[in-house]
């Protein structure tokens, strides 16, 4: 993606173009990971804007190349922007931990 210079905002005229997908490669990504985890582990996906939408079942996503759809319980949906995520929120639970050491012992 190129950004335009100081200079053309000023005496030119500003083309933008489209950021190639590997953009988004980040968001979609990290939600196909979360779908496919076994055993499925519900979450939330946080947006910039400061919604959080739940996501019960890993059914309940679909996941384009550009877009996530996230349908709720309600059977409302709503369609994401990659970029917009900040964060998947795993309901306050942390997730186990691999490969730690038992206290009180060296």
């Amino acid at each position: 993606m190129t950004l335009p210079t100081i200079q053309t905002l000023i005496f030119g005229t500003v083309h933008f173009e489209a950021p190639d997908v590997g953009v988004w490669q980040m968001g979609v990504q990290q939600i196909r990971e979360a779908l496919r985890r076994q055993p499925f582990e519900p979450f939330s996906i946080c947006l910039a804007d400061g919604r959080s939408l739940a996501v019960p079942h890993p059914e309940m996503v679909a996941v384009g190349k550009r877009r996530v759809i996230v349908v709720e319980a309600d059977d409302s949906w709503s369609v994401i922007e990659p970029l917009l995520i900040v964060s998947l929120d795993y309901n306050g639970k942390h997730r186990p931990r691999t490969n730690r050491r038992k206290r009180g012992r060296a």
